[in-house]
């Protein structure tokens, strides 16, 4: 067996994060073992979020989201429940809300949206060629326009509906300390949205990185869950 193979069946995980690891190993390379849950594994969730996650998250392009969203106050909720203290619905909810959007808007395929939107209105003009010279002066100049225009308006809403959404599914889970609960409250979009805020070459390595973070926080004794907690900057 490989050294790869050997060190990815050091640790069991359990059942529950199958999916998850579906989205940070596509290729199916790591040799995985699972178990049934156990109580201390929400923590270890907690922990894995602390410690891996939302560094890598604060790292990506959520950072150029306009109004910066709450990642020091995600961070202590996390390693707050992490040392198995109980957060309420309602604090969870006021801080991934803004969070959540920010993420989407990070990983919001912008450049083919314009692109297509770009095309569109440059077709329109040919055909409306007076209409649109008089009021923007040139078709280039309508395009460029409307393809941003038109491609915010539905990032925009786009993303504040899906974490919306994603608000209402993940803080109850979360306060739940439910490991299964969590992991259907739409996890795996979630960590394909933040794959999907970096640059294509960087994410396998982002993958890697998330998921040795996820094995290294799966075999946290209980005892060890409050300590070595991440920060963000």
């Amino acid at each position: 067996m490989s050294a790869q193979a050997s060190d990815s069946v050091s640790v069991r995980l359990p059942c529950r994060l199958r999916a998850t690891i579906s989205v940070l190993d596509a290729s199916g390379s790591r040799i995985v073992a699972y178990r049934d849950d156990c109580a201390s594994d929400a923590a270890r969730f907690h922990k894995w979020m602390a410690d891996a996650v939302l560094p890598a998250a604060t790292g990506a392009r959520t950072r150029d989201v306009e109004n910066a969203p709450p990642w020091p106050a995600l961070l202590k909720l996390h390693k707050t429940a992490a040392e198995g203290f109980p957060i309420t619905i309602a604090q969870w909810r006021d801080v991934l809300g803004p969070v959540y959007h920010a993420l989407f808007v990070a990983a919001f395929p912008y450049d083919q949206g314009y692109a297509k939107a770009y095309a569109s209105a440059l077709e329109f003009a040919g055909t409306n060629r007076k209409m649109i010279e008089d009021a923007f002066g040139s078709a280039e100049a309508y395009a460029q326009y409307y393809g941003d225009t038109n491609t915010t308006a539905i990032r925009d809403f786009g993303c504040r509906a899906h974490a919306a959404a994603h608000t209402r599914l993940a803080a109850p889970a979360y306060a739940s300390c439910d490991l299964g609960r969590i992991c259907g409250s739409g996890l795996p979009m979630r960590l394909r949205a933040l794959l999907f805020s970096v640059a294509v070459e960087d994410r396998p390595q982002l993958s890697s990185r998330l998921l040795g973070g996820l094995l290294e926080a799966f075999s946290t004794r209980p005892d060890q869950l409050a300590q070595n907690s991440g920060t963000i900057r």
